[in-house]
């Protein structure tokens, strides 16, 4: 199992990366701006990744294809342990598909359903490839995630207090 801290806040990433809490990170576009203020967002990126000894999730803005390959490639080319984080849309399965076929990590993010979940497999094993998933759905809007995720993909949330509490029910995660 494995735990993902879902923030942009380098404080709190260093502080549970130290207590050796976390094995990586997944931020997103309104996680970066909360803390971002003037900083270079790319930079910003940079010592997300220093700070980790694992995989950061780092999401794309595009919203077509072509444009989230792009965007993929430079995000994954700021630091070895970069992986490009993609919406659960058709063009943004299909940029999955380019962008595993290229070698690259990715991670899926906005799934709502088995359904969907389902096909993040599908298209990342017809390129011999692997991402993860991430759901986008949350037990509360008032509390912050860490993500478990089983070696086989599979993802669930847990709510955060300061550290992980099990949701006690599947249909409100």
């Amino acid at each position: 199992m494995k735990i993902f801290l879902d923030t942009a806040d380098l404080d709190e990433i260093r502080r549970a990366a130290d207590a050796g809490l976390i094995d990586g990170i997944t931020t997103n576009p309104s996680l970066v701006a909360k803390v971002a203020e003037n900083r270079d967002v790319t930079e910003m990126y940079r010592e997300i990744c220093e700070s980790v000894d694992g995989p950061v999730s780092l999401e794309v803005v595009a919203l077509d294809r072509d444009t989230m390959v792009a965007e993929g490639r430079k995000l994954a080319a700021i630091h070895a342990n970069a992986v490009v984080k993609l919406p659960l849309t058709e063009d943004g399965l299909k940029a999955c598909r380019d962008l595993v076929t290229e070698g690259f990590k990715t991670n899926v993010t906005l799934c709502f359903s088995v359904s969907q979940a389902l096909l993040v497999p599908r298209t990342s094993l017809r390129s011999s490839g692997v991402s993860t998933t991430s759901p986008g759905k949350a037990c509360s809007s008032s509390i912050r995630f860490v993500r478990c995720m089983t070696t086989t993909g599979t993802t669930r949330k847990f709510s955060q207090l300061r550290f992980a509490t099990p949701c006690t029910s599947w249909s409100r995660c």
